[in-house]
């Protein structure tokens, strides 16, 4: 037989081919995982900077509550050097500087070289709210002796925006609290899409699945009901007289306090017992406020948060306390891990997140050692003079910290609750299908018929590794 010449040399060229695409395709996953790893580890960063940051506000707040205290109980003004009131001062280091977040997380992101121009695609949002704050007086009218805090506070926000930086808070309280429903659950919309039906038989979740048209309606969740507080890194802190916080209850007008209510101003004043009388009055004074926590600051133990996914295991007690956190996103380029004929750039963009909270204690009034830090009847104070009571910073479960009604500033989601309600639909966002496969009263028959026939399968996760058994009937 004839031998065939080349048949060898084209059998290797084949075989060195397949071993270059095999590289060249291990050299883009090396690439597109370090960069991944690499913005994953900066957004961590920055989001456990932008938490001891809220720490340290709140410290602050902590030491400047405890010196009013004490000026009120000595009958002093509480001024500054210059004799200038500190309770305005008080009330802008809450509402501003919280906007500080968006610079000091940058710079823990900086740490992992990301430098601005990073989250350009995600300032459209901040942008619209921004020109929503300065354009809608109404809505955002002057707060203190005619100073409007609105405007500045959007003036610092597009300050801090304007160097286009690489980390972007990736959470605003900026939702009418009235009408955050289903439509703005982004949970809701990770359910339709994993066809997650157990969640309807959870809470209060089964309602959503009775054919009621107005309830199932998309609707606009702006313009807002406005908070107190910072939007961005917020810090719910609430403002009270002494008679409209938990204290009221330990004080008898004409007798005084009680010795629990002593024991508590002795400890974190470090004022004698001598210092004061029993008939204080500034507790009737509806002039004097001071900075409590809100409602937010609850249980984080006891809340079963099924819009995300719920928290198992025990929570340490003195930490037992939900609050604030920090929510940071970073939206990066990264090489795609196989070649696209046509596309030149070889990359695509990728959205990373991570929350944070800022962790403390306080000395229980009654003995018990470490408490949460909502132990004081809600009131803003370290244990003793000088001490801090946010200590350290912790990353969490991204979702596992029950929030204020807010939104998600991650583009798509901003765009689909911003601009796609009411009845707005756009064939591109993804949002808009789930929604869309929602309506129709199939998928709800669907949905009804799954859950009557699987609904011992139904458990959720509670805190304090309890669980709850769910299912549609259990709901209804």
């Amino acid at each position: 037989m004839k031998a065939r010449n080349g048949q060898v040399a084209l059998y290797l060229v084949m075989v060195l081919l397949a071993i270059a695409v095999l590289m060249l395709v291990n050299v883009n996953s090396f690439l597109a995982v370090r960069s991944k790893n690499r913005m994953m580890n900066a957004v961590d960063e920055a989001a456990l900077a932008a938490a001891k940051y809220q720490g340290h506000l709140l410290n602050e707040v902590g030491r400047m509550n405890v010196e009013h205290l004490r000026a009120a109980i000595l009958g002093e003004p509480w001024t500054d050097e210059n004799g200038v009131s500190q309770a305005a001062r008080l009330r802008e280091l809450t509402f501003l500087g919280p906007v500080e977040g968006i610079r000091i997380s940058n710079e823990a992101a900086a740490d992992w070289g990301y430098e601005s121009g990073e989250a350009s695609p995600g300032l459209e949002g901040f942008r619209d709210h921004i020109g929503e704050i300065l354009n809608n007086p109404d809505l955002y009218p002057p707060t203190e002796d005619g100073v409007n805090l609105w405007h500045i506070y959007a003036e610092r926000l597009n300050a801090a925006l304007g160097g286009n930086p690489a980390v972007l808070p990736s959470y605003m309280e900026i939702v009418n609290p009235g009408s955050a429903g289903l439509f703005a659950n982004h949970g809701f919309y990770d359910v339709i899409a994993a066809k997650a039906w157990c969640w309807f038989s959870i809470g209060d979740h089964a309602h959503y699945l009775d054919d009621d048209p107005t309830q199932n309606e998309p609707f606009d969740i702006f313009p807002v009901e406005v908070p107190e507080n910072s939007e961005v890194y917020s810090l719910h802190v609430t403002y009270k007289t002494w008679m409209d916080s938990g204290w009221a209850e330990d004080y008898t007008p004409g007798r005084g306090f009680s010795e629990r209510w002593t024991n508590f101003v002795c400890q974190v004043t470090g004022l004698p017992e001598t210092a004061f009388t029993n008939g204080v009055s500034y507790a009737d004074d509806p002039t004097q406020t001071w900075a409590f926590y809100d409602d937010t600051w609850k249980p984080w133990s006891t809340t079963y948060n099924p819009d995300n996914f719920p928290i198992a295991g025990t929570v340490k007690p003195e930490y037992d306390v939900a609050g604030c956190v920090a929510s940071c996103m970073m939206i990066g380029e990264i090489p795609q891990t196989a070649v696209v004929a046509g596309d030149e750039d070889r990359t695509h963009s990728l959205l990373v997140t991570a929350d944070a909270k800022p962790l403390g204690t306080v000395e229980d009034l009654d003995g018990g050692g470490a408490a949460p830090v909502t132990a004081y009847n809600r009131f803003i104070a370290a244990s003793r003079p000088h001490e801090k009571i946010f200590t350290e910073a912790q990353l969490c479960l991204v979702g596992s910290v029950p929030r204020s009604p807010g939104v998600s500033m991650e583009p798509e989601w901003y765009e689909h609750v911003k601009k796609h309600a009411p009845h707005r639909p756009s064939p591109g966002c993804p949002y808009c299908k789930l929604w869309s496969e929602w309506s129709s009263p199939s998928t709800r028959d669907s949905i009804r018929r799954w859950l009557q026939q699987n609904a011992d399968s139904c458990r959720a996760g509670k805190g304090g590794g309890k669980v709850e058994k769910g299912g549609y009937e259990y709901a209804h």
